[in-house]
């Protein structure tokens, strides 16, 4: 047998509709109704695999999808702060559009290298990849031959 981690991005949130990028717990508005929908149907997939347990990030957008399957296949889920939303930094709040106008350069930087080319005063991904690889490895040793989800955000 073998360990299987299903990696889920949550699903369409308020900012995501509004193309704003939004990486503050405070300012999450949670998931919009085609996200609720996306959710249902995530759950409605999931239907047929047995997942031991949902690794969830705190924000309510990766709440509310991960709840929905959880609560649809009847099982278990925890909150992980390591598998939080990425400090965007200056561009929190602001959309593409605000962002391509006044950042041109590390939008750009950030869309063409973003290992390299951080978004202004926010986590780098080498930051990101300290963070999560640690507790991404002591998760496949704790599941040894089960079913997991971890639903997360888009880094």
């Amino acid at each position: 047998m073998v360990t299987k981690i299903y990696i889920i991005r949550h699903c369409q949130s308020k900012a995501n509709a509004r193309r704003q990028y939004n990486c503050s717990m405070k300012d999450d508005d949670g998931l919009s109704e085609t996200g609720k929908i996306q959710a249902m149907e995530l759950a409605e997939f999931f239907s047929g695999i047995r997942i031991k347990r949902i690794y969830v990030s705190p924000f309510l957008r990766t709440r509310q999808t991960a709840d929905t399957i959880a609560r649809y296949i009847k099982t278990e889920m925890e909150i992980d702060e390591n598998f939080r939303e990425l400090d965007c930094g200056e561009w929190n709040g602001k959309t593409e559009d605000e962002i391509k106008e006044k950042f041109p350069e590390e939008w750009k930087g950030w869309h063409y290298d973003p290992q390299n080319n951080p978004i202004p005063k926010g986590e780098s991904l080498f930051e990101i990849e300290a963070r999560v690889l640690p507790r991404f490895q002591q998760i496949i040793r704790e599941h040894k031959n089960e079913n997991i989800a971890i639903v997360t955000h888009y880094c």
